[in-house]
């Protein structure tokens, strides 16, 4: 789709760098400058938003020349030219033109909007589809509680709506760590679901921090019922200023008949600025994009139970790598992990056949587990490039039999493993030894291993 936007005249903003040329420079000057408004048509600005790429376009006239300056930033003096941006947002360029004498002082400004954000990652479902549940919903009934760690309430945020009244601008200044302490709700929408079907959501936040400690919770529920859910899910958001599509699929459905969304940000960092935009929800039968494997929710990285945090420094562990060729001949190499808090980073040296157990590595730790104890365990990883297989096992060091999990699957970004109230199955181990394999990966891939949790039950 392409749109053409017209212009409007503006003063020349103040402490522009631009100024116009004395005559003494050009051969054969006279004296009169161009006014921009003149050329007012021979400018025009036509943006694709399929592509999320404007195209400036001066019509050449005898002895004129166009300057452009794009959101006050960068200049061009090119008759036409194409510039991409990643993420939605209005922008403008002024449009000024020179002759001989000089350049104008007052330019023609045009304005233009990038629709949409090109997502790094899985950008939601079809906001657009008749079958979307928020299209016909009422997003004018909010409600605000927000409160400081001892639940005294504090002040609402700051709230922007969007022009189309379905996106909103929330500007946290204070609240409190706890869940619940930072509500915002969409109340009365308007929405029925039902019993006997499922459906998939999704949504974009963007914040202008990461959100980690709690995550952001996103529950729909019955208006006047907050205990007939259809959803209540925690979602992380990683990156500051980076949007994130926040999904879930297969919900199962519930009688509702007028839902309101609440979401919670309690423990947000103060001064952040987060946006929700491109609410999407509809039965599973009518989604018709696919929806990437919906990520476990790891357990806190954080929690005094914790006991493998205690080695996520430099000295506390022991790494291994061991790479086999196809005939299962030591390939030499060595990866060298770069440890950053809880991240354990590492690349991929060589490439291997595609099967298990040819690209080893290694974490060993001086952790005794007792045969009797339960665990929960969790270990997040993130990879630049596709890992065909990724074995995950956590075993006693020196017994390879005695082990909490033994796990292969392909990874397209990220994956979480996580595992509830496993024991060791056959004796106590003195030490262990949490084994990676990654055959079939391709050399030069960035893998980070991460949050691993070993929560004593």
């Amino acid at each position: 789709m392409k749109s053409i936007f017209k212009y409007a005249i503006c003063a020349l903003f103040a402490g522009l760098t631009l100024t116009a040329c004395s005559p003494e420079e050009y051969e054969g000057a006279n004296g009169q400058v161009p006014e921009a408004s003149q050329y007012a048509d021979m400018f025009s600005v036509t943006v694709d938003q399929e592509t999320n790429t404007a195209t400036f376009t001066f019509t050449e006239t005898p002895g004129v020349t166009p300057v452009w300056r794009v959101d006050g930033e960068s200049y061009s003096s090119s008759t036409t030219f194409t510039k991409y941006w990643r993420k939605k947002g209005e922008h403008f360029v002024d449009c000024y033109v020179k002759n001989r004498n000089g350049m104008c002082k007052e330019p023609v400004r045009k304005t233009f909007v990038i629709e949409k954000t090109k997502m790094n990652g899985f950008g939601g479902l079809d906001k657009e589809s008749e079958h979307n549940l928020f299209k016909n919903a009422k997003f004018d009934t909010r409600s605000f509680y927000f409160a400081d760690d001892n639940w005294a309430q504090i002040a609402d945020p700051a709230l922007t709506v969007g022009n189309d009244g379905k996106s909103f601008t929330l500007k946290i200044e204070q609240v409190g760590g706890q869940r619940w302490q930072g509500q915002f709700a969409l109340n009365e929408m308007g929405i029925q679901t039902k019993a006997g079907t499922t459906y998939d959501f999704s949504a974009i936040i963007t914040s202008s921090n990461p959100i980690t400690t709690n995550g952001v919770k996103i529950k729909i529920c019955q208006t006047d019922d907050d205990n007939a859910i259809l959803m209540d899910k925690d979602f992380k958001i990683k990156q500051g200023n980076e949007p994130q599509c926040v999904y879930a699929s297969e919900l199962t459905g519930v009688d509702l008949s007028n839902a309101k969304v609440v979401f919670d940000f309690g423990g947000t960092p103060a001064g952040t600025e987060i946006i929700i935009e491109d609410f999407v929800l509809m039965e599973t039968q009518y989604n018709n994009v696919e929806m990437p494997i919906e990520l476990a929710t790891p357990f806190d990285y954080n929690d005094s139970r914790n006991v493998w945090k205690q080695f996520d420094a430099p000295g506390k562990y022991k790494e291994t790598t061991w790479f086999g060729d196809a005939g299962w001949a030591d390939m030499g190499v060595t990866i060298n992990c770069q440890l950053e808090g809880s991240h354990h980073k590492i690349v991929i040296p060589e490439t291997t056949v595609n099967e298990q157990w040819h690209a080893q590595y290694s974490i060993d730790v001086e952790l005794p587990v007792a045969m009797a104890d339960a665990y929960d365990i969790s270990v997040c990883v993130s990879t630049s490039k596709e890992l065909p297989g990724m074995t995950l096992k956590f075993t006693e060091d020196g017994n390879d039999d005695n082990f909490f999990m033994a796990d292969r699957v392909s990874i397209k970004g990220e994956h979480v493993w996580k595992y509830e109230n496993v024991k060791l199955p056959v004796q106590d181990a003195s030490k262990m030894r949490l084994v990676m394999d990654f055959a079939g990966a391709e050399k030069g891939t960035e893998i980070d291993i991460y949050d691993i949790c070993v929560i004593k039950k």
